[in-house]
């Protein structure tokens, strides 16, 4: 509407010659006809803009709305707009369309950064789209990382700018990242981390908008910039119809239901950050470990206590349904007491009951266990001795030791036959 053109009205169509780089127009009082000023929706002023270069173009009207002309060559690289007053401003309507290509390739320093070029990363880098720091020019909104040489993290800084005008007051950008190297990539906007997963892992293509200089990313996995690992999120749930491949960590806020089975493969399962509490199975037996100390092991045939253990209760199964070969003990006691006559063993109380016979050969010690040490002096006996006149009551390991156990328990029976046989007496 006024004489900004050279000194002259402008005129209704603009060609911009972006072969020197990209160009932003603001149009002013397009409502302005050529030759009257009139204002009001009666009258609508035609314009036409063309972009015969090789970088982007923008025009933008009195109410701030931007309109994008792609390079020569690309679908929208002429727009047709109609003005028309709103308030006294003038606003564009423009038929605008964009290409959906995104073209890849190294942006040589001697040439222009199109707008719908991606930009190939091999390192880690911070640019700050206000400005033009992508090889000296305005960033683009799609970048490859190449992470064949290793991890790569790409931070972007006020990522709602866009050729050098914020837009954060006008709607969201949209940035696509794609990782094409066998390593992690990850993309930061200052606060959040979001890991992109290598090339063949799934997930290695990711999605952001950006709204008030922050980046909302679909990537499943994001951390804080201060803390070391990502955590992977699902706001519902998580449902896998073949297997799960874990390459570090599983952390479950919640619950976890399982259909089937969680195989480990011989690797240990952790209950403490410091790798000395764990279950493991070796092949042979499932241990449990506590604080590198082994407390509990399990076999096919038999489970094994180690250590010092306590039980506020203890049943032990007795049903009879269970047993065979019911005897009374003292019967039991006879026949062994016999055995050892006939084999010339002289054992003490020889012209005693069987039960008080086998009270007899009991020699009662203390001791302290090695390797339990702080478990103080316990009392007992001595396997090796009960083994030579009540074999049943002890079992040999099949532990390389051979380590023989006895059934404490057993010796209850025999203290209980012993004493009704001096009842007897008396």
């Amino acid at each position: 509407g006024a004489t900004s053109c050279s000194g002259k009205r402008c005129p209704n169509c603009f060609f911009f010659d972006t072969s020197s780089g990209p160009v932003q127009l603001v149009l002013q009082n397009c409502h302005v006809n050529a030759f009257f000023a009139l204002h009001g929706l009666a009258l609508l002023t035609s314009f036409v803009f063309a972009n015969g270069g090789g970088s982007g173009a923008t025009v933008t009207d009195d109410a701030g709305q931007v309109y994008f002309i792609p390079r020569i060559g690309q679908d929208g690289a002429a727009m047709d707009c109609k003005c028309f007053s709103s308030v006294g401003k003038g606003q564009l309507v423009c038929d605008a369309s964009g290409t959906p290509i995104s073209y890849t390739g190294n942006i040589p320093t001697n040439d222009h950064l199109f707008t719908d070029s991606c930009m190939r990363v091999t390192a880690d880098g911070t640019y700050n789209l206000q400005f033009p720091s992508c090889v000296f020019k305005y960033c683009p909104a799609c970048f490859i990382l190449d992470t064949t040489a290793g991890a790569i993290t790409l931070t972007l800084s006020n990522c709602a700018y866009y050729f050098g005008m914020d837009q954060s007051s006008v709607g969201v950008l949209t940035y696509r990242f794609s990782n094409v190297g066998p390593n992690i990539g990850r993309i930061s906007d200052g606060t959040y981390v979001y890991s992109v997963a290598p090339v063949g892992g799934g997930e290695s293509v990711m999605t952001c908008t950006c709204s008030s200089h922050r980046l909302y990313c679909g990537s499943s996995t994001v951390r804080g910039v201060a803390e070391t690992t990502g955590v992977g999120s699902f706001p519902e749930s998580l449902s896998v119809t073949d297997f799960v491949n874990l390459g570090s960590s599983l952390s479950v806020r919640g619950f976890t239901r399982l259909g089937g089975a969680v195989r480990l493969n011989s690797q240990p399962l952790e209950f403490a950050s410091d790798a000395t509490t764990y279950a493991q199975y070796t092949g042979t037996a499932i241990e449990f470990w506590v604080g590198s100390t082994k407390k509990l092991s399990m076999t096919s045939t038999i489970g094994k206590l180690h250590g010092t253990w306590e039980s506020e209760s203890t049943i032990t199964t007795s049903d009879s349904r269970l047993k065979r070969q019911i005897e009374p003990l003292v019967e039991t006691l006879r026949r062994l007491q016999a055995q050892q006559h006939a084999k010339g063993r002289a054992f003490e109380g020889h012209g005693l009951d069987a039960a008080a016979w086998l009270l007899e050969q009991l020699r009662p010690v203390s001791y302290i266990l090695r390797g339990d040490e702080a478990g103080g002096r316990r009392f007992g006996f001595l396997a090796e001795e009960l083994e030579q006149f009540v074999p049943d009551m002890v079992r040999v390991s099949d532990d390389a030791m051979g380590t023989r156990k006895v059934y404490m328990l057993d010796l209850i029976s025999v203290l209980v036959a012993a004493a009704q046989q001096q009842r007897v007496v008396l």
